[in-house]
C-alpha cells in the first residue's frame, strides 16, 4: 500500500492544537484502472472517499500556504498537483412510468459518497471490456437498468435516503436526497453539512442540468455551477476552493459533463490544478482511502487554520547562527510577501527572544 499523502483536511481541535488528515491514492493505469482503483481501496480496508472531502484538502492546502506567505506552495500538495476519482457518481435517467410526474421526463442524479454503481468494480470493469454481455453506451457510459432506475426513482418520490442506502445507493453518516438543487443549497449551507461525512444524492431535470452548460469558464461564473457545489458539498464549500484557485493565479476553472443527453451513468472526477471536475468510466484511475482513525481526527477540526504565520517561540541554540535584521527583513518582505509594516511587527518578536 501507498503512503497517505492526499491532504484531505488541516486544521485547530479545541485545544488549538494542528490536526491534519491525509488519505492513501491508489494509482492503477490501463483502460480498466477506475475499476482497478476502485477494487484497490475496497480491499484495503480503508474508506473510500467523496469528490468533497478531496475539495476540503484543496482548501486546506490553499490557507497553509496562505500561512507560510506564499499561495504558491499550495500547489505542492498532490490534491492540487494530481486527479483523483471519488466515490461518486452522475446519472443521466429517464421516467418512464412517471413515477415522479411527466412519462418520459429525463432527470440527472448527482451522487456524493454513493452511485447505482460506483462501487461494483466488476460491473464498471465488464462494460469497459464489453464482456459478459455488458458494453458501454454510445455515449461511453454504464447502461442502466430501468428496473434499477425505477427502484430509485421510487425512493426520491417518497423522500426515502434510508431506504437508499439499503440498496447501497447512498452511504455514510448521514443520507440526504435531495428532489431539486434548492433543497441541497439550503440544507448544504449549515456549517456541520459534511461532518460525518455525509451521503447524498441531487436530483434535476436534465433541462435544468444543461443550463450549467460544459467546460473552462471565468472563476465568478463558476460560483454559481451547481454541478461544482453538489460536488463539493455545497455553494460556499465550491467558493472556497475557488478562492484557492483564484488566489493560484487562475482566471478559469473547469466543470465538464456530456450535456445529460442520453440515459447512462459515470463516475465522478477531479482533475488536476484547474480543470475541474468531470466523468468517466474508462481509462486511469486514482481512487483515494482513508483510515477511520484519520476520519476520527478530522471530526475533532473546530476551526481552520490562522493565517498569520506563528513564529515560534523558542529559545535559540548558541550554535544556532546570527543572521542580520536586514536579511530577516528582507526574507519577511521579498520571500514570504509581507507589508514592510507587518514584517516590522514580527521582527518586534523576534527582539524579545534571549539567548541562555
Amino acid at each position: 500500500m501507498s503512503e497517505a499523502t492526499i491532504l484531505l483536511g488541516k486544521g485547530l481541535d479545541n485545544e488549538g492544537k494542528v490536526l491534519e488528515v491525509r488519505g492513501t491514492p491508489f494509482y492503477r493505469t490501463g483502460t480498466t484502472g477506475l475499476a482497478d482503483g476502485i477494487q484497490a481501496v475496497q480491499e484495503s480496508g480503508l474508506v473510500h472517499i467523496p469528490i468533497y472531502l478531496l475539495g476540503e484538502g484543496r482548501v486546506a492546502a490553499g490557507r497553509d500556504a496562505q500561512a507560510q506567505g506564499n499561495i504558491q506552495l499550495a500547489l505542492q500538495e498532490p490534491v492540487w498537483t494530481e486527479f483523483h476519482d471519488g466515490l461518486a457518481e452522475v446519472d443521466t435517467v429517464v421516467d418512464k412510468k412517471g413515477i415522479l410526474g411527466e412519462k418520459g421526463q429525463s432527470y440527472v442524479a448527482k451522487f456524493q459518497n454513493g452511485g447505482l454503481f460506483v462501487n461494483d468494480h466488476q460491473r464498471i470493469r465488464d462494460a469497459v471490456l464489453g464482456r459478459n454481455g455488458k458494453r458501454l453506451t454510445d455515449s461511453n457510459a454504464i447502461p442502466l437498468d430501468q428496473k434499477e432506475v425505477n427502484a430509485f426513482l421510487d425512493a426520491v418520490k417518497s423522500g426515502d435516503a434510508n431506504a437508499l442506502q439499503q440498496m447501497g445507493f447512498l452511504q455514510g453518516g448521514s443520507v440526504y436526497v435531495f428532489k431539486n438543487f434548492g433543497a441541497f443549497a439550503d440544507e448544504s449551507a449549515r456549517a456541520d453539512f459534511l461532518a460525518n461525512m455525509p451521503g447524498y444524492v441531487v436530483l434535476r431535470t436534465s433541462d435544468e442540468a444543461r443550463l450549467q452548460g460544459s467546460g473552462y469558464k471565468d472563476i465568478s461564473l463558476q460560483r454559481r455551477n451547481q454541478d461544482l457545489a453538489i460536488d463539493f458539498g455545497g455553494v460556499a464549500r465550491a467558493g472556497a476552493v475557488l478562492d484557492v484557485a483564484q488566489e493560484l493565479g487562475w482566471t478559469q476553472f473547469g466543470a465538464h459533463n456530456d450535456s445529460y443527453s442520453a440515459m447512462g451513468g459515470r463516475v465522478v472526477y477531479l482533475s488536476n490544478l484547474n480543470n475541474g471536475v468531470y466523468d468517466r468510466l474508462n481509462g486511469y484511475g486514482r481512487s483515494v482511502g482513508v483510515t477511520p482513525e484519520a476520519l476520527e481526527g478530522r471530526a475533532k477540526i473546530v476551526a481552520p487554520l490562522p493565517l498569520e504565520v506563528k513564529v515560534a517561540q523558542e529559545v535559540p541554540r548558541p550554535d544556532r547562527r546570527m543572521v542580520p535584521e536586514d536579511y530577516v527583513r528582507k526574507l519577511l518582505t521579498e520571500h514570504l510577501g509581507y507589508t514592510a509594516e507587518r514584517a516590522e511587527q514580527h521582527l518586534g518578536v523576534l527582539a524579545q527572544y534571549k539567548s541562555p
